[in-house]
């Protein structure tokens, strides 16, 4: 049976439709502001704004009244900008609004005020915020774009750019909030204070359980924790998010998690995220977790660069689930790839490549760390100094179904795993170039060189998603790698995972190191919004096809009349 994995980066919406005794208010022309259309509109109705620029009282907090109510501008926010003029926020959902009170089309600019500089959503409001631009805006406390307080609302498809906070959350602050954060642009915020820690250069999430899919969160600064996006202490979902080229840094402190930092949050899930060309001015350049046993699942990291640890994942205190993950290319001085810190995560079934450092281009091992690794390919990582795969110290790692290869270290020791002080590693059904003699045991270290182990070319060949397929005849190559079936007989075969260049997925006895995904998510074309007029309806049909070409479609059910369709 063929399976298809689809993941939409978008956000399925049906938007509020107007019913037949709705009235629209006009904004100038009828009221002589947009508040003045709020206080005239009653349930249903849509307050309907003209193109221009507004300003003064009626035009700056803005209060729904707990409507629900449409207000949207009418040709969008390129020509109706509301310019709050360095006074107050445009708008504060404060009486139990809910996502039938929606917000749309606007560009809100020059927004000043403690907590939230556009927007405010408190005291559990719940509106849907649509299709804006919120840029330049300014908080003293937090939020520069937006800030929300308890309540679940949609933010999706809006531009929330260049906004800045002096606390937390350059663009969104959500406290004890549960969001849904869909489609939107979140690029150039920044949370800086120099006489503060500020968190959270894009994104500031405390509590709740945030929902954060879609987005493209980038070139967003933060002088602490958390370039990106910063979570503490949430159980939500980040989800195929572009997470790319935001900075934490600092010149006085040590910063964390240029992409992403997370904090305390044990069910918290990363998956299916690009995390790349992030900075961080000591650890975690692409994700740092700390005190945390999330998931890391399905991401690309790649490119991110620190001065000291983890370039691509930290853990301290942490134990994570690290699965599935593309780590490549990231640089760090203690672990180019991964870094654990008295953290005991389990490392299953990723890539880490091209990674390099000082010590442990692949990975670092640290202080107390008791990680579990299967079924990882680690390769052609470099330390400058030692291990060019594994460093560890003091720590007892497992290493289970592993590849490691091809890596280096400009010391000559250790070109695949070095062990430091005190270290114990434990090594089964694993193909370790260099074969035991490649793992540098510094005298008080134990190497346990168990069953099943290998020293032979794994035959890489370059496959459909990169370059660490293993060959086999079955698949087109003149021979089959070492790897192939050479993994330990009690271990599970990755579901949908497969080492074959044809994508035919891996079966009992498992192969040794990544699995590549036999199915992967589509690419989603944008299509224009579609309203169903009343006493209409909308079928709709998805059409994609699967790794050997053949067609699959999926049709919705049928829509009711007056609903309108947002990707």
């Amino acid at each position: 049976m063929r399976t298809l994995t689809v993941f939409a980066c978008g956000a399925l919406m049906f938007g509020w439709a107007a019913g037949a005794e709705a009235t629209t208010w006009y904004v100038p022309s009828q009221c002589p502001n947009i508040q003045a259309g709020i206080d005239s509109a009653a349930a249903g109705d849509t307050v309907l704004v003209a193109d221009g620029t507004y300003t003064g009282d009626g035009n700056r907090n803005i209060d729904f009244l707990g409507k629900a109510i449409l207000v949207t501008s009418e040709n969008g926010p390129a020509v109706t900008i509301i310019d709050c003029e360095s006074v107050d926020r445009a708008f504060f959902f404060q009486n139990d609004e809910d996502s039938s009170s929606v917000l749309r089309g606007f560009t809100i600019t020059n927004g000043n005020a403690s907590y939230g500089g556009a927007i405010r959503c408190d005291f559990g409001s719940s509106p849907t915020i649509e299709g804006n631009t919120i840029t330049g805006n300014y908080s003293t406390d937090g939020g520069g774009g937006i800030y929300l307080e308890y309540g679940s609302p949609t933010i999706v498809d809006n531009a929330i750019a260049g906004n800045t906070s002096l606390w937390h959350g350059g663009g969104i602050h959500s406290y004890d909030a549960s969001p849904r954060i869909l489609g939107n642009t979140i690029q150039s915020n920044s949370a800086d204070d120099p006489t503060w820690e500020c968190y959270g250069g894009g994104i500031y999430c405390e509590y709740g359980s945030p929902v954060i899919v879609g987005n493209t969160i980038t070139e967003n600064t933060v002088d602490y924790l958390g370039g990106g996006i910063y979570c503490d202490g949430v159980s939500g979902i980040i989800r195929g998010n572009v997470i790319t080229l935001n900075v934490a840094d600092n010149l006085d402190d040590d910063c964390y998690g240029g992409g992403i930092y997370e904090e305390d949050s044990p069910s918290l899930l990363i998956e299916y995220n690009t995390i790349m060309g992030n900075v961080a001015d000591w650890c975690g350049s692409g994700i740092a977790s700390y005190s945390s046993s999330s998931t890391i699942e399905d991401n690309t990291i790649i490119g991110n660069i620190d001065t000291d640890f983890g370039g691509g994942i930290y853990c301290e205190f942490s134990n994570p689930t690290i699965r599935g993950n593309t780590v490549a290319g990231n640089c760090g001085y203690y672990g180019g790839g991964i870094y654990c810190g008295a953290s005991s995560p389990l490392v299953e079934g990723n890539l880490v490549s091209g990674n390099e450092s000082g010590y442990g281009g692949g990975v670092f091992c640290d202080f107390g760390s008791d990680p579990s690794f299967a079924g990882n390919t680690i390769a052609e990582n470099l330390a400058t100094h030692d291990g060019g795969g594994m460093y560890c110290y003091w720590s007892e790692p497992t290493v289970v179904n592993c590849i490691f290869w091809g890596d280096s270290a400009g010391s000559g020791n250790g070109q695949e795993v070095y062990l430091d002080w005190d270290s114990v590693i434990n090594i089964d059904y694993s193909d370790i170039q260099g074969g035991s003699p490649g793992v540098y045991v510094v005298p008080g270290c134990t190497l346990y060189w168990g069953v099943g182990n290998i020293n032979s070319n794994p035959l890489f060949v370059t496959g459909p998603l990169g370059d660490y397929y293993l060959s086999q005849i079955a698949a087109g190559q003149g021979t089959d790698s070492p790897c192939v079936d050479a993994g330990d007989p009690g271990s599970a075969v990755p579901a949908g995972g497969t080492t074959r260049t044809d994508r035919v997925a891996d079966a009992l006895p498992v192969d040794m190191g990544y699995h590549y995904p036999t199915n992967r998510p589509p690419d989603l074309v944008d299509q224009p919004d579609t309203t169903v007029a009343e006493n209409e309806y909308l079928t709709f049909t998805l059409e994609v096809s699967d790794p050997e070409g053949d067609s699959i479609s999926f049709s919705s059910p049928d829509l009711p009349g007056g609903a309108t369709l947002k990707r």
